[in-house]
């Protein structure tokens, strides 16, 4: 239910189509990974399921997607010291 409430509400800010399916993806995998309800999650769970991602590009979405969804549902402490990996890109 947290998902699909989270997916209208960032529908209606206008985020772009592929966001908002992928940020509803990443919050229903994390609720899926802990099995635990959204406001119970802790940051524990988040570097759990976090180190389930490998690339760090994707990893670094994750971060993002989870930032947003767990200050979405109020539990924003669960993320909060939790950063997103650095993208190096090489020079051609």
């Amino acid at each position: 239910m947290a998902v699909e409430g989270y997916r209208r509400f960032i529908e209606a800010q206008g985020r772009n189509p592929n966001t908002v399916k992928a940020y509803a993806y990443t919050a229903g995998r994390l609720l899926g990974f802990t099995g635990k309800p959204a406001n119970s999650i802790t940051e524990e769970d988040v570097i759990g399921f976090l180190s389930t991602v490998e690339k760090a590009s994707s990893k670094a979405r994750h971060v993002y997607a989870l930032q947003d969804f767990l200050k979405y549902v109020g539990n924003a402490v669960a993320i909060a010291r939790i950063r997103a990996p650095t993208l190096v890109r090489q020079l051609e």
